[in-house]
């Protein structure tokens, strides 16, 4: 079996789903699968990647070429810059995608959407699945055939009256246990230059308003701040996006010296970032995941989460959760848990264990290998059918 997994941000995003993307292949290759991990950017960095040339949407030729979106150019992959970054990197993916390989694994909708007329055109004969990573509706999820499912709870969401759901999986996203574990905290956040004294809020993502609501949780930390006795500090940690300028100088002028950006860190330095970190919060209202939800858990670091069914079924034990549309929710349930110290350690080594339990590695690879098994059998018996009629 010949396995492709892509994603056109890996080089010059850093999302869940480039984090997905990068551990699902080198943990196929490590068990022997024939696997192709298809980068966005940057050259290849082992043996099985292979990077995939694209209009980046960072530049200035994929927000050029989004203006066609105002006369029809989102039917043909012209709408905002991440679209067009999608198509042209679908484009040149083709091409490799025509040499032998069974099966084609993604997390991007619009690369589904490609790859779903790529189909219908014969210009693609493989079958491919799509992981929901970006919440994609039931109206979309119609046209695709084979979905995967982050958390039970979604499938059983999606699913309505009449709905075809035979080529549906449930199946988590995965994390290294041994890369995202507890380290000692006084070293790295001198490594990291993080105040050794103090107590410290950490929120990951894009650092964005939309979704992500990083303008939410500084305005929450600059109520910590002002009634918390402890020393504080606050770390935003994600990628550059449009608004990350501004949330910049608005932390500035309510947080001062007490806030630290990291803005597109590599991956590696991940795990030192959370554990210089007491307390983790994702601001989101919804997600499909929460990649950062597994990292800061498998970390030991108690979580303050949304009220939301996925997220608490994702968290578990590992955490609290609070209503995050309110004002002042997040500021009551930092100090809250700042309050009980007992309540903090216990619900860290809870969320370690919901990770090795649920999300790690070794439990969901073998799983991701049988599915995979499953779609290309499926497409075989369809063929032979096919022939036979």
């Amino acid at each position: 079996m010949k396995v492709a997994i892509a994603t056109s941000g890996l080089g010059h995003v850093y999302r869940g789903m480039e984090v997905w993307a990068e551990l699902t292949a080198k943990e196929l290759f490590d068990r022997g699968i024939d696997v192709t991990l298809f980068r966005g950017c940057r050259p290849p960095m082992s043996d099985y990647e292979v990077c995939v040339p694209c209009i980046r949407r960072s530049t200035r030729l994929a927000k050029l070429l989004s203006q066609f979106n105002k006369v029809g150019g989102w039917r043909f992959g012209l709408g905002w810059p991440a679209q067009v970054e999608t198509w042209s990197y679908g484009m040149m993916l083709l091409v490799h995608l025509r040499r032998g390989y069974d099966i084609v694994h993604i997390q991007q909708a619009h690369l589904a959407l490609f790859f779903r007329l790529a189909q219908k055109l014969r210009l693609l004969r493989i079958p491919f699945i799509l992981s929901n990573g970006q919440l994609a509706t039931p109206e979309f999820l119609e046209k695709i055939k084979y979905v995967q499912f982050l958390t039970p709870l979604e499938k059983d969401t999606m699913q309505g009256p009449g709905t075809d759901n035979r080529n549906w999986f449930y199946l988590p996203n995965t994390i290294d246990v041994n890369q995202f574990r507890l380290m000692q905290k006084s070293w790295c956040r001198a490594l990291m230059n993080i105040p050794e004294q103090s107590v410290v809020v950490l929120t990951v993502g894009a650092v964005q308003k939309y979704h992500k609501r990083i303008d939410y949780f500084l305005k929450e930390m600059k109520q910590v701040k002002r009634k918390c006795l402890l020393p504080m500090h606050f770390i935003v940690a994600g990628a550059k996006t449009d608004d990350t300028e501004a949330l910049m100088r608005l932390a500035e002028t309510d947080l001062g010296s007490q806030v630290t950006f990291f803005i597109d860190v590599p991956k590696e330095e991940m795990p030192a970032i959370y554990n210089c970190a007491d307390i983790f919060t994702l601001c989101s209202l919804n997600e499909a995941f929460g990649y950062a939800y597994i990292e800061a858990m498998a970390c030991e670091l108690p979580v303050i989460h949304h009220t939301n069914p996925i997220t608490e079924w994702i968290v578990g034990d590992g955490g609290v959760g609070v209503d995050l549309k309110e004002e002042s929710a997040l500021a009551t349930g930092v100090l809250d848990m700042l309050s009980d110290r007992q309540l903090m350690d216990s619900k860290g080594r809870a969320g370690r264990q919901r990770v090795i339990e649920e999300f790690a590695t070794d439990v969901v690879m073998e799983r991701t290998i049988n599915m995979y098994g499953t779609v290309v059998r499926s497409e075989k018996n369809e063929t032979v059918s096919s022939d036979n009629r």
